[in-house]
């Protein structure tokens, strides 16, 4: 864990655009910090590097120099790296199109292009595709004719019933490229679901010189801050830098009366980003509910492989039935005036209850098919 200075630090790094009041910020958790050594360990960790090195610039913050060299050089990175992706991105969506299916772009590899000044400063770790559920089959042919290892068998038995298909994966100039082909947005352990049936509008961008495709603002926003709840062994700040970027860059685009009906979800968590690291003023006009004075802040839940390899019981136990309030609010949207009670002693004890019997008969049809596979 890096000290308190330079984690203050690296929270207030989580913005998309810096402004003089970020920059200042910054300046002042600056002075406080005393052992710079994890500073680029921990950005890259939280998908922050290129945010940092911006970031850090524009506040006037000298750092040690082989510091200033480890930012720079994952910047540099992270730029090639995201050169590639929007390369392969193109050419994919070229492939689909003759092929006749639409394909909606998620994530990072939208946001880069869509949310971000320069797409290199935001990271990318994979490609997401949203197609027709119907279709996946043919869009994970389509990528094996592109030179992709894409298999539509899964190869560990988390990935049966999932919401993408087996990550295909393709060398391109030394790099792996991964893409995952989803049937659905949003997971099967969650709430809801998101396939491109539930989709009304999308929003156009450009890439390299033809239009592509992804979410509506209000789509795009639930989307974010689903995948935000979702467990992690990391909450990662550059998520937080989406969601608050996001709705701050558009906000006068935004229909808040239309997203408070439809996805309350969202404005709910961005009360408790808030608490994390304070939302852009550009926000303020927005229908966000005053955050609640809550226990845990920004402490995420553990993937439940994770918490079952524990080698203790008592730490099983807790790591599955009692995690923080924030996180409790945030998962299940608790309202910032609503008891946790009915949600800490009922509802999340049977959601855990669900999620580890799914994956009882996940593992089992695993067995079954895979018997069967030559």
């Amino acid at each position: 864990m890096p000290e308190p200075a330079l984690a203050a630090l690296l929270t207030r790094s989580a913005r998309v655009v810096c402004d003089d009041e970020d920059a200042c910020a910054l300046g002042e958790h600056a002075r406080r910090v005393e052992d710079w050594s994890n500073l680029a360990s921990e950005g890259e960790a939280h998908g922050l590097a290129p945010l940092l090195h911006q970031h850090l610039d524009r506040a006037g913050i000298r750092l040690p120099a082989h510091i200033r060299r480890q930012l720079l050089a994952l910047t540099i990175r992270h730029r090639r790296r995201n050169e590639i992706y929007s390369r392969v991105l193109r050419e994919v969506l070229d492939a689909f199109s003759t092929a006749g299916i639409e394909a909606v772009v998620l994530k990072g590899a939208a946001l880069a292009h869509v949310l971000y000044a320069d797409p290199g400063l935001r990271p990318m770790s994979d490609i997401d595709l949203l197609v027709d559920p119907q279709l996946t089959g043919r869009a994970q042919a389509v990528l094996a004719e592109l030179g992709f290892s894409a298999s539509l068998r899964p190869t560990v038995p988390r990935l049966v019933g999932h919401h993408h298909l087996p990550p295909a994966t393709k060398d391109v100039e030394g790099l792996e490229v991964q893409i995952e082909v989803h049937r659905d947005a949003l997971s099967p352990d969650g709430f809801g679901s998101l396939t491109t049936r539930h989709l009304t509008r999308l929003r156009e961008f450009p890439l390299h010189g033809r239009p592509a495709y992804t979410l509506d603002h209000e789509d795009m926003l639930y989307h974010l801050c689903r995948h935000l709840a979702e467990r992690s062994a990391l909450l990662r700040l550059i998520w937080i830098a989406d969601v608050e970027g996001y709705a701050s860059r558009f906000g006068d685009e935004i229909d808040w009366e239309s997203l408070t009906r439809r996805y309350p979800f969202v404005l709910n968590t961005l009360s408790l980003l808030h608490l994390v690291t304070p939302l852009p003023r550009a926000l303020a006009r927005a229908p966000i509910p005053p955050p609640p004075a809550t226990q845990g802040v920004g402490i995420g839940f553990a993937p439940l492989a994770t918490t079952l390899r524990l080698s203790r019981l008592d730490d099983v136990w807790r790591g599955l039935l009692c995690p923080s309030d924030w996180w409790l609010r945030l998962y299940y949207g608790v309202r910032p005036t609503t008891s946790l009670f009915w949600y800490r002693w009922v509802r999340h004890p049977a959601h855990v209850g669900r999620w580890l019997a799914r994956r009882v008969g996940i593992y089992s049809l695993w067995r079954a098919e895979s018997a069967h596979w030559p």
